[in-house]
């Protein structure tokens, strides 16, 4: 009863080789994947933030020059509203 047969001692728990690998293999390519998508959405992110501030800035010109409201640096007569790009 204390003998073991050769079956119950070649059972081993565990995961081999190939299965780890084909694991490592898989978690770097989704890895590869998610990082991808996260670099676009921040670029993606960073020029939908700046097109809403040039149409913000935009749209304080269009509506300073439509009220007429005069800047307290202008001295004489005020002949409209520039927006610089820099």
């Amino acid at each position: 009863m204390l003998k073991k047969t050769n079956k119950e001692l070649i059972k081993n728990e565990g995961f081999t080789l190939i299965e780890l690998v084909i694991s490592l293999t898989i978690i770097a390519v989704l890895s590869t994947i998610g990082i991808a998508a996260f670099v676009n959405q921040s670029r993606t992110s960073a020029l939908q933030s700046g097109v809403s501030d040039f149409v913000s800035t935009l749209n304080v010109a269009k509506s300073r020059a439509m009220s007429q409201v005069k800047p307290s640096i202008c001295v004489g007569d005020l002949e409209g509203y520039t927006v610089t790009v820099v």
